[in-house]
């Protein structure tokens, strides 16, 4: 068993900016910014939320991990919880909790066990030292959804790694000279219970955001294909780096990317070093994702993109044939040997129209074109 030890603050969305320089002003070492996709189980009657018990399966890339918390004591934002995490594997398996009454009654209940609701944000995490603690802050920007119904999620969480607890309240007051910070008692799970509550009883909880997500006229997903540039000829595969025309064509498109993508962006690229040079020419918040290395499958990109029921828009940056291949699937209904450029893009978009699902092309762009 673990004990965490975090003060959850809660932010505007205007403040992250600012969070984010005086984290980095304060000497602490940014991380590559991460997609969290976490569905929160219990059962049907909620008997776990009942005992205070939040059970989690948290998929960050490939990796999937299963978490159990208990409330323990929140004041003023500052939380001490007991925590027992384990890889999952697609069933649950509670041996690793090690509090003898709580295994039992997880393990009464687990016949019963239903997903009931969901968190998706992006995490970007500093390791910084402060008066003598070693702190992780992370900054948390998403949303909590229940069904058709959603909550944003903008916090800042300081966890105490090691050393004095003091130095949290420091590091807010610190922090709270550049942005409003509020403490937050109310854990994501809390947040996402009353969520379900209030969509339960198509009632908005006071202070909160429920909004839907989609009506029946929106969008419901983008999936933008881009080829990677140019590279060198020659072995292993892998490491094949992009050639100056690749590097030029990158930039080129990227600087299109940053004219036109949409709000919230996940980026998921091959991990061929063509592929990830490709990508870094537009962002350096992006996941890398064996599943749609050279020689993948189209099958293989939609299960790391969750098309058509992901993320609201996923950029992937791959290779050909499957991009084309997954480019005919979209349009023509079947796979067909369809030829991506170098350096394009191919930028598709599901959405509904009268009930009806649609698949739409919205762009195509090749670096001949800028």
């Amino acid at each position: 068993m673990a004990q965490e030890i975090e003060l959850k603050l809660r932010c505007d969305k205007s403040a992250l900016p600012a969070l984010s320089r005086a984290l980095s002003r304060l000497g602490g070492v940014r991380g590559r910014a991460v997609t969290l996709a976490n569905t929160y189980y219990d059962t049907p009657d909620l008997a776990l939320h009942a005992k205070r018990i939040a059970l989690r399966v948290r998929k960050a890339g490939r990796v999937r991990l299963q978490t159990v918390k208990t409330a323990g004591e929140v004041e003023a934002g500052l939380s001490r919880r007991s925590e027992w995490e384990c890889p999952f594997t697609g069933s649950f398996d509670f041996s690793c909790v090690d509090d003898a009454a709580l295994r039992a009654f997880l393990d009464q209940h687990a016949a019963r066990i239903e997903p009931i609701f969901t968190t998706h944000f992006k995490r970007t995490a500093w390791q910084l030292d402060f008066q003598g603690a070693s702190i992780e802050a992370a900054v948390d920007e998403g949303q909590i959804e229940y069904g058709a119904y959603a909550e944003p999620i903008f916090e800042l969480e300081l966890e105490l790694l090691s050393g004095p607890q003091a130095a949290l309240q420091a590091l807010h007051e610190t922090l709270g000279a550049v942005a409003a910070l509020v403490p937050e008692n109310a854990s994501k799970a809390q947040r996402g219970y009353a969520l379900h509550e209030a969509a339960v009883t198509k009632q908005s909880r006071p202070g909160g955001k429920m909004r839907r997500l989609h009506d029946a006229q929106s969008k419901v997903m983008d999936l933008i294909l881009w080829r990677h540039a140019e590279a060198e000829d020659g072995s292993p595969d892998d490491t094949r780096a992009l050639t100056p025309r690749g590097k030029k064509q990158a930039q080129l498109m990227a600087q299109w990317l940053v004219e036109h993508e949409p709000k919230k962006l996940w980026v998921v690229t091959s991990p061929a070093k063509r592929a990830v040079q490709t990508v870094s020419a537009f962002t350096d918040e992006f996941e890398i994702d064996r599943r749609i290395a050279p020689g993948c499958s189209v099958a293989d990109i939609l299960a790391a993109t969750g098309w058509p029921d992901g993320h609201e828009a996923v950029l992937v940056v791959g290779h050909q044939p499957a991009l084309g291949r997954l480019a005919a699937l979209l349009l023509g209904g079947s796979e067909a040997e369809w030829s991506i450029k170098k350096g394009a893009i191919w930028w598709f978009s599901r959405r509904v129209r009268e009930g009806e699902p649609q698949t739409v092309l919205r762009a195509v762009v090749s670096p001949d074109m800028r």
